[in-house]
């Protein structure tokens, strides 16, 4: 059996688009900051992906995990590390589940994996020293397949903000908030549309925070006032037929909030998220599309970027994630073909 060589950095050069392959070589080199080098096989009916996810990670200098034939030099696996701290450790017979700061996504490692015992011990100390590490996970399956230290956790330290008391949150009708709703669902990417300014609601495993985000910058730009509802707990799991597997599972999930006027005159917030609904939804219908009656709701500030309303990002840093998204959704669409995904019926998941 081949081994392989793994490579975390950033890459050199910018590679050219590979669209017409009987213009490109077989093979394409990819440099390393360490001056070594690997070959993307064009012949990988995912290398056209692959190049724009290296030519996003570059441009906004950013590392790349890159798993190398020994042998041959050729690349077998591409991952994307991201800088976090961890939230929870969870073991359940031969399964470990962890949870991130930076991603919504629960993440794994298997018992006997190669380096279970590394990667474990690692993730356990930077809990308990809450330092900040670098993960890289498999592609759309979050298999954890390397941590490593890292310097300064690169997210903003501000204080999480609640929306305050005085707020003016001005309550919308119904039917406006239908409108809205359907404005922002439009949007969503889909095989023929999957270029800015669309969003990947399908691509429900992860990204909630970015999609939470855009929307919350779209409605404050209607003249609207937004906050954000967070959802944290350890059974999160919702049915949906855009994700290969029928159901997602989350630590924690974000979606935006409107105040919206009910037919009593009363105004109560109400839930916008594409991903898991076709309309606007109170909090306890939400919560009810996760299936964990003990998680909590954290209603905050749309300005918070990441977990529990930490960090800011403009439009533009806004626009730089949605892409890698947009990138990892083609993706998973060539790995695992187009939705929707065959699956049973929403009660027999």
């Amino acid at each position: 059996m081949s081994t392989q060589k793994i490579y975390v950095g950033n890459i050199k050069n910018q590679l050219p688009l590979l669209r017409a392959k009987s213009r490109n070589p077989e093979a394409v080199p990819v440099h390393f900051e360490n001056d070594d080098s690997a070959l993307l096989d064009i012949n990988n009916s995912r290398s056209a992906i692959w190049v724009e996810m290296i030519n996003l990670l570059q441009r906004d200098n950013k590392p790349v995990y890159i798993a190398i034939d020994a042998e041959t030099g050729v690349i077998t696996r591409i991952g994307i590390p991201f800088v976090t701290s961890v939230l929870d450790i969870l073991t359940e017979g031969e399964d470990t589940r962890v949870s991130f700061t930076g991603s919504d996504a629960w993440h794994h490692i298997d018992w006997g994996q190669p380096g279970y015992d590394g990667i474990l011990g690692a993730l356990h100390q930077a809990k308990d020293t809450g330092s900040a590490i670098m993960v890289t996970a498999t592609l759309h399956r979050y298999q954890i397949v390397d941590v490593r230290p890292f310097p300064a956790l690169g997210i903003s330290n501000d204080i999480p903000e609640a929306p305050s008391a005085g707020l003016p949150f001005t309550p919308v009708s119904p039917e406006r908030a239908v409108e809205i709703f359907n404005k922002m669902s439009a949007l969503t990417c889909t095989p023929n549309f999957i270029s800015a300014p669309c969003i990947p609601f399908k691509y429900p495993s992860t990204a909630c925070w970015v999609r939470a985000h855009r929307m919350c910058q779209m409605m404050v730009d209607e003249g609207l006032t937004p906050a954000k509802a967070w959802i944290i707990g350890r059974n999160l799991k919702a049915y949906t037929t855009d994700d290969p597997n029928c159901i997602v599972t989350w630590p924690w999930h974000v979606a935006p909030t409107l105040m919206v006027t009910q037919k009593d005159g009363q105004a109560i917030k109400m839930v916008f998220d594409p991903a898991l609904c076709t309309e606007p939804v109170t909090s306890d219908e939400w919560q009810a599309k996760m299936n964990d009656p003990e998680a909590r709701i954290e209603h905050m500030s749309w300005k918070g970027y990441k977990f529990l309303a930490t960090g800011r990002a403009t439009l533009e840093e806004t626009e730089k994630d949605l892409e890698h998204y947009r990138v990892l959704l083609k993706d998973m669409w060539e790995e695992d073909g187009l939705p929707p995904y065959e699956c049973s019926p929403a009660e027999d998941v």
